[in-house]
């Protein structure tokens, strides 16, 4: 008897500890994969707390220079207003999901001495009735919000009067791309051509309101590591977000702004079925779900 229940004992505390080995794997993969992109508000890293009795703007980069876009996340943001940002580079750098789940890479920003690239900036309320910025916040979800200093700031409309008044001493904020998301685009994570028209279409509406020869083009010009892994998604609503943003009429214009770049055919019709980090997406939450129930099987069944 006594045999038998000291390997019953070993047999208890080897089932354990395997227990619990999968009970770390499975923390694991949840810290680094499953859920790196939910934001941690309450330790105020990547989302500063902002001063309500200040005026703040965002600066748009990317989806954010297209009007309806940025709407869509707040109607009350004020009027974009064309500048230059300074010791930063855009670039395609952040790797996240579109809305349908799909793996792709989205424009971000990089900290860059001497670089320049064009964007928008545009005032958000807040106050104790209406958080803007929280709003901005959960939507870019790969990133996280950083202050700019108003030195790095260049207006290119000569009209708008900026001494003296709330754009020289307004807060503005930038989203950064975060480092566990950082990439360049590869077969995993392809740039979406919708997203890219999003992006240029904002470009077009500003240069025509404002009248700014050239400012489209440069949206592509100050933009880096366009690559070649690119899904023509056009006809496919991959992204799922982008109804009403893109007038196709004017997709002729942006194909002749990224005429350009080599690698990108506007004309072919790829089928999105998927990149290769979405199709592994099945067997690594089958495998979650049988370490989960055997980890709670080892340690609790005892």
């Amino acid at each position: 008897m006594v045999i038998f229940r000291l390997l019953a004992t070993r047999t208890r505390i080897r089932r354990m500890a395997i227990g619990m080995i999968f009970l770390t794997i499975i923390l694991i993969w949840f810290m680094n994969c499953g859920v790196t992109h939910i934001h941690s508000e309450s330790t105020n890293v990547c989302y500063p707390p902002a001063d309500p009795t200040l005026t703040h703007f965002v600066i748009g980069y990317g989806s954010l220079m297209n009007k309806k876009s940025k709407q869509r996340t707040d109607p009350t943001a004020g009027e974009s207003i064309p500048v230059r940002i300074f010791e930063y580079e855009r670039t395609w750098n952040a790797q996240g999901k579109s809305s349908k789940n799909y793996s792709i890479t989205f424009l971000g920003i990089e900290g860059s001495k001497n670089a320049s690239f064009n964007a928008v900036v545009f005032q958000v309320a807040q106050n104790l009735t209406h958080d803007s910025l929280a709003a901005y916040d959960n939507r870019e979800d790969w990133y996280c919000r950083r202050q700019v200093p108003r030195t790095e700031i260049q207006f290119l409309d000569p009209s708008i009067a900026i001494d003296g008044n709330l754009y020289d001493t307004g807060v503005y904020w930038i989203y950064i791309t975060r480092p566990n998301h950082a990439g360049y685009p590869d077969n995993g994570h392809p740039i979406m051509l919708s997203y890219v028209d999003i992006f240029l279409f904002g470009c077009l509406e500003l240069e025509t309101k404002f009248n700014l020869q050239g400012f489209a083009q440069e949206c592509v010009n100050s933009t880096t590591h366009w690559g070649n892994h690119f899904v023509n998604n056009r006809n496919t609503n991959v992204m799922g977000n982008n109804k009403g943003e893109t007038p196709s009429v004017d997709r002729s214009k942006i194909d002749i702004l990224i005429s350009g770049i080599s690698e990108i055919d506007p004309h072919s019709q790829i089928s999105v079925k998927g990149s290769s980090s979405n199709l592994h997406q099945l067997p690594t939450f089958t495998l979650l779900f049988i370490l989960v129930v055997y980890t709670s099987h080892a340690l609790f069944d005892v």
